[in-house]
């Protein structure tokens, strides 16, 4: 289940592309507050973000010195450039501050919106109520802003869009409420009612949302009611599953991640394997997506299936992935080699080059591409 994300980011591949063919060239720091945030905008779309930092904290010290002290208000537009960018690059704990600079400048969310409470709430160092008090303000800010388009005169196709996006970013903040409730309040005496009643929120707001059905079917899970937990995740892949690949309907990668491993947990494999193929070829360089495979697979085997070698195939080649990208997961690593330990008894032992990915030997792209030659994938 994952966090909701405020605000959407275009496809990095994307904007690599076009970058590659249209090339901006900057000023040289030159010009008004708003010329600087300018370039910064155009900068940060085209990927450039350590240039469009620099414009943006310059235009953010011209505010400071000559207009702060009067109107603090003109520092939000700097402030929330400056934030967006530095999620970009990393540094969260930097993007935190800035954002709580502007939501105490406007801390009824009037100028900034929602997103900056929002985003407080994912970056909070603390998590549990701290996360829950950000989720909340901006909760707040988004029903205001509903109640507004729902009063506005008119119906509108743009009217309702609008309104529509704001029920799917609330009921995502309601769904990222559970989460916390689900893992650092989980000891709340209250955790289980709470979820409940946000749960039901989301789905008022938006009950045709993949993500939210996911939300529902985790809750499910957790209460042991395994039934409701598969409904759940079945009205969850009839919204999409039937799409044309690129369609915007179509949930982001990491949402069918998890919605993979929820499949998985409610012994539904073969649903989950059919989204991990599809996951795999969108990317074919995701650690995760080729360890889930390999580890559904498996679970497979153990139902009279006769995947025991390509379950062998997927976990080693998630292995020489994690190899090469220096990747980050420990539990994940540990429980791939203890997969494939097992699958080499059951195959009657290891394959010749089983220690590519345990030695120190070089492993390099090429080696990789001739390798997922060699696994099968549907068409």
């Amino acid at each position: 289940m994952g966090k909701t994300r405020p605000a959407d980011r275009s496809d990095k591949k994307s904007r690599q592309r076009y970058r590659k063919k249209h090339v901006h060239k900057p000023h040289h720091g030159k010009g008004t507050p708003d010329d600087l945030l300018r370039e910064a905008a155009v900068l940060f779309e085209e990927s450039q973000y350590d240039r469009a930092l620099g414009f943006a904290q310059r235009a953010l010290s011209r505010l400071r010195k000559f207009q702060a002290s009067d109107a603090p208000q003109t520092l939000l537009p700097a402030l929330l450039q400056i934030a967006q960018t530095l999620l970009e690059i990393g540094d969260t704990d930097a993007a935190f501050q800035h954002f709580a600079e502007a939501v105490k400048i406007d801390p009824k969310g009037e100028k900034i919106g929602a997103d900056p409470f929002l985003w407080l709430a994912q970056l909070s160092a603390t998590g549990g109520n701290d996360s829950i008090t950000w989720f909340e303000q901006g909760l707040v800010v988004l029903k205001r802003e509903m109640l507004v388009l729902d009063e506005s005169a008119g119906d509108t196709d743009l009217l309702q869009y609008a309104l529509q996006e704001k029920k799917e970013k609330a009921s995502d903040a309601l769904c990222s409420m559970v989460e916390v409730y689900m893992t650092d309040l989980s000891f709340d005496p209250e955790a289980e009612n709470i979820c409940d009643s946000l749960i039901t929120e989301a789905l008022l707001l938006s009950p045709d949302s993949p993500s939210t059905l996911q939300t529902l079917a985790s809750v499910r899970i957790s209460q042991l009611k395994n039934d409701d937990a598969k409904t759940a995740l079945r009205r969850s892949l009839e919204l999409w599953r039937d799409l044309p690949p690129g369609n915007s309907s179509i949930p982001d990668f990491p949402t069918r991640i998890s919605l993979s491993r929820l499949l998985m947990e409610v012994e539904m494999e073969t649903e989950a394997q059919k989204v991990l193929e599809t996951l795999v070829q969108e990317d074919d360089q995701s650690v995760e997506a080729w360890y889930l495979g390999g580890w559904c697979q498996y679970l497979q085997t153990k139902k009279a299936s006769d995947s025991a070698s390509q379950a062998r195939d997927w976990l080693r080649h998630s292995l020489t992935l994690y190899k090469l990208q220096d990747y980050e997961d420990q539990k994940l690593y540990d429980h791939a080699v203890e997969l494939v330990a097992a699958l080499d008894v059951e195959l009657g032992g290891p394959v010749d080059d089983e220690d590519e990915w345990q030695d120190d030997s070089d492993t390099t792209e090429g080696d990789v591409e001739m390798e997922e030659s060699e696994i099968s994938l549907p068409m």
